[in-house]
């Protein structure tokens, strides 16, 4: 079982995730500021189609950039000391871009928020790998939702209602408050303290795991330490087990943004304003943000190491797929002309449902797979890649939405999604292995039947 210590370590360090993901769904209360010009536009003019996507998708793009660098010195410095650095972009640039009058300052500033945000999914997703034990790692998966969803929320909640200005100045308080709670309270992982300081490990792996622990595995984690990791994506190449890892982790990625995930965080509030009704278009994202936080509750019950990987991610790419289903009929019977005054709930509905879902099973179950499936030698630059992959495909969604939009219209585009979910499911079922109760030693030696993986 995981000791006090280890909770309240990951919880400070997930932190960096709440004020990271703020930026993700910036989009939907700041872009309607920024395309009107009667009301705390700090631009003085309304943007254009193209200003208005590049807003969104360039904190994405600065995320990919993040994770990249992150992930390329992730063996040369700390855990601990690059989750703090994460929070110098966020807490600098969000007070930067409440004083912005210009379109280029903004799109820096948000780049830059994206970059420590990229820094931040990496090395914290490293971070919990090492520092859960084996039981507890699918809570912490659960809690990294947690972190997300309530980023997400602040951005929702608050946008709509307060200035451009104090909207910023308060997204810069929580880094603020992290970066002490950072230093004080969170442990370097004894991962990365065994090439450092081996009695210092020793200490803070028994904080971790408790009094009792047998600490004889640092012998092991000291061996492996020393591999050579420099060329990381040729090891993961090389080695069958591993690349059948990699493939496995991306295509779980790719099946998360079939969902419809980024067009749907992005855009929440245009999406309700095309449905139509009678809830005004501002409440629904707010909306989904309270049915995130039941998705909390939920996954801390279903991926907390009861159920199989596995059956989780099918499920919820199944029931995603039936969700969307009346979602895309709904809009394709309005584009129609067709009156859907009686049904107008649907919209509202279904989303609320696929949120759910979504945050309940899907990213929890991924977030704990990724950081199960590879040994510490290669973990860094390897995560690093899957988180840029993931991202760059929210960059092209949300980038191209307009353009989606003008090709299928928004109900072909539920369409696909729904018919995508079906195939997420398949690909989960004849492809991924379960990982549920068993150690990183194990994992490995699951994937690497005849090689032997020294892992902690």
């Amino acid at each position: 079982m995981a000791t006090y210590y280890v909770y309240r370590s990951i919880f400070i360090a997930q932190l960096s995730i709440i004020f990271g993901f703020t930026c993700f769904s910036w989009s939907s209360p700041m872009l309607p500021k920024l395309s009107q010009i009667e009301y705390d536009n700090p631009l003085g003019r309304v943007i254009s189609s193209t200003e208005n996507s590049l807003l969104a998708s360039i904190a994405i793009f600065g995320l990919c950039i993040g994770s990249i660098c992150y992930g390329l010195v992730s063996t040369l410095f700390g855990r601990k000391t690059l989750l703090i650095s994460t929070a110098l972009p966020v807490l600098i640039f969000n007070i930067v871009m409440a004083f912005a009058k210009t379109i280029w300052l903004i799109y820096i500033c948000r780049f830059l928020t994206g970059f420590g945000c990229g820094g931040a999914i990496t090395i914290l997703t490293i971070y919990m790998g090492e520092v859960a034990d084996a039981n507890s790692r699918g809570a912490f998966g659960a809690s990294m939702t947690m972190a997300m969803n309530i980023g997400m929320s602040i951005s929702y909640i608050l946008g709509p209602y307060i200035s451009f200005f104090t909207f910023h100045i308060t997204l810069s308080l929580l880094p603020a408050i992290y970066i002490p709670l950072m230093c004080l309270y969170v442990p370097e992982s004894p991962s990365y303290l065994i090439k450092k300081d081996y009695e210092a490990a020793k200490y803070i792996l028994r904080k971790l795991r408790g009094s009792n622990y047998d600490i004889s595995i640092l012998n092991s984690l000291k061996e492996e330490s020393n591999q050579n990791s420099d060329s990381a994506m040729m090891v993961v190449f090389k080695s069958p087990g591993l690349r059948k890892a990699f493939i496995a982790s991306l295509g779980a990625s790719v099946c998360m943004q079939l969902t419809g995930i980024s067009i749907i965080s992005t855009y929440a509030q245009k999406i309700f304003t095309d449905a139509g009704g009678t809830i005004p278009p501002e409440l629904c994202p707010i909306f989904m943000s309270i049915a995130q936080f039941f998705a909390i509750s939920l996954s801390f019950f279903v991926t907390s190491d009861k159920y199989p990987r596995k059956s989780l991610l099918m499920f919820g790419h199944l029931v995603i797929a039936v969700i969307e289903t009346p979602l895309a009929i709904y809009f394709l019977i309005k584009l129609k002309g067709f009156d859907v005054q009686a049904i107008t709930w649907t919209p509202v509905t279904c989303l609320i449902i696929y949120v759910i879902v979504y945050y309940a099973f899907i990213v929890p179950t991924n977030v704990t797979l990724i950081g199960e499936l590879f040994p510490t030698t290669v973990k860094g630059k390897v995560i690093s890649w899957i988180v840029v992959f993931h991202w760059s495909g929210v960059v092209l969604t949300t980038f191209n939405f307009n353009n989606l939009i003008y090709v299928f219209d928004i109900g072909g585009l539920f369409c696909i999604f729904a018919v995508c979910g079906v195939v997420s499911a398949i690909f989960i079922k004849c492809y991924l292995i379960e990982t549920k109760g068993k150690t990183l030693q194990q994992i490995q030696t699951e994937l690497n039947p005849i090689e032997k993986a020294i892992i902690i």
